[in-house]
Parts: C-alpha cells; structure tokens; sequence
C-alpha cells in the first residue's frame, strides 16, 4: 500500500511521536516505504498523575516504537515554552473575557516551530505528524484542509501554520479513517493503546 511518492526515496522525515496509534502508523507507513525517519517527541507537561494517559506513559510506548523500527528518536523539553506561551495565554484570554484556542496558537508557536527547527538541525526534508487533515496546494500556495474522516478531523487546530511550514509538512493520516488506522496498526501486530492525546 502507497500513499506518499516523492521524487526522491531518499527523503527524511522527522516524525512528531506520541506513543499513540495515529503517530505510530504515521511512522510505520513512511518507514515502510522506505524513507529515513528520525523520531522526536515534545514534554509539553510535568505529568502529575492527573491525566487519564500519562505523558511517561507515551514516551515508553513511542521508544517500542523506535525500536521496533530501528530509527533514531528524541525528546524534547518544551515545558517552560509552553507554560509562558500556551498556558498563560489561556489564562489571560478568560480572564479577559475571550474565548481562547491554544491549540491552534502551540501548534504554530510551539510545535511546528521546534519542530522545523529540529528538522533543519537533523537534516530532514520534511516534517510528518499524525494529525488528521490534507494539505493541498493551489497556484503555488498550500492551505489546510478537512481530512477524510470528518469526525476525527483536526484542520481548525492548523490553520495558522504558515506557508513555509505547510510546505515543509505532510499528513499521512490525512485522506484515512480512524477505523483503517487501526486496521492497519493490527495487521502490523501493534498494541491498539486504549487512550486519546495524540501530537
């Protein structure tokens, strides 16, 4: 099964990980294809045991992961940066009567910058996650768009990536339903982690 053609194999992704299904088939199917992956993962939280997955939790499952499929892998410390810049923007936003959404904020200010960052550092090409939406590409100009399965669909969360992001990145997940990923997680004899949160 193919779902990516570049010009050259040779190609390398840095691949966002959560420990997750969605970024674990995201790199599995790149992998397969026979790209070269370096995986990276981002503490964004010191887990205080207040969360249903914990973030320790999905760093073991994301070093399986890499093992598994023999890539180097790293993790990144992002907590001081996304307390100044996330949390206390949520805070600020309420407090003045707004309706915040940080998620699109740190996907933009947090994420994607480190994670092009990262990638230009590694000498990746390109930058792929596990989210679920398409980038398309008009005239030269690449947009966001709704991934295929619509309940699952994350395109609201992005759409302050800029084009010298957009045209760096790609979603492998983005034209699948939730229901395949997982189909193809099992054919592959991965565990199926029963949580949400996914980068």
């Amino acid at each position: 099964m193919t779902f990516f053609i570049f010009e050259d194999v040779k190609e390398m992704f840095l691949v966002a990980l959560s420990g997750g299904v969605d970024s674990s088939v995201t790199a599995l199917l790149l992998k397969e294809q026979g790209y070269e992956l370096i995986g990276v993962t981002f503490k964004v939280f010191e887990n205080k045991g207040l969360h249903k997955y914990p973030l320790e939790q999905g760093i073991q499952d994301a070093k399986k992961l890499v093992k598994k499929i023999n890539i180097p892998y790293y993790i990144i410390d992002l907590v001081d940066d996304f307390n100044d810049q996330i949390i206390n923007y949520f805070i600020n936003e309420y407090a003045n009567g707004k309706t915040p959404n940080p998620c699109a904020l740190c996907n933009y200010q947090i994420k994607w910058s480190t994670l092009i960052e990262i990638a230009d550092e590694l000498g990746c090409d390109y930058v792929a996650t596990g989210h679920y939406a398409e980038i398309g590409n008009k005239s030269d100009r690449y947009f966001i768009s709704e991934a295929n399965d619509s309940l699952k669909d994350q395109s609201s969360f992005l759409w302050r990536l800029p084009q010298e992001f957009l045209k760096r990145t790609i979603f492998p997940l983005g034209n699948l339903s939730k229901k395949k990923i997982k189909k193809l997680a099992e054919i592959r004899v991965f565990i199926i982690w029963q949580k949400t949160g996914k980068l």
